[in-house]
């Protein structure tokens, strides 16, 4: 849509309202590594940050009854076996250091994701493949 179409159609309020939530939209980087390792569980080091500052952590909505922090989901998967192996929820204000500690019996990667709950399509992922000891 053209801007002479677009002032047509979105009053001077409706245009600050969707530019509010245009910047307001997470865009994230996911990093993942290896940390410490014992016979049965090992311990994953997540680091999920914002590429840009946020000014506050509420989320833009008409969706929601109320006032809602943005929260993330980091998941661990085995896609060999389909199995989940581990869960976090965090707030990200800026950046986030998660550790999440899994069991790694036969496992020879693991699929990291960090899901957001409050917007569609800002979700993040990578592989990460496990050493055998």
């Amino acid at each position: 849509m053209d801007d002479e179409e677009r002032k047509k159609v979105l009053k001077g309020k409706d245009i600050d309202k969707i530019a509010a939530a245009c910047n307001r939209y997470p865009v994230m980087n996911l990093s993942c590594e290896l940390g410490k390792r014992s016979d049965e569980e090992i311990e994953l080091k997540v680091v999920l940050q914002r590429e840009d500052e946020l000014e506050n952590d509420l989320v833009i909505s008409n969706s929601f009854p109320g006032e809602k922090e943005e929260f993330w989901w980091i998941i661990v998967g085995d896609k060999k076996n389909n199995k989940v192996l581990a869960t976090k929820r965090t707030l990200v204000k800026e950046k986030a250091d998660i550790k999440v500690d899994f069991e790694h019996s036969d496992v020879e990667k693991v699929a990291v994701y960090a899901l957001c709950d409050s917007y569609i399509g800002c979700d993040q992922a990578e592989e990460i493949p496990i050493p055998s000891s």
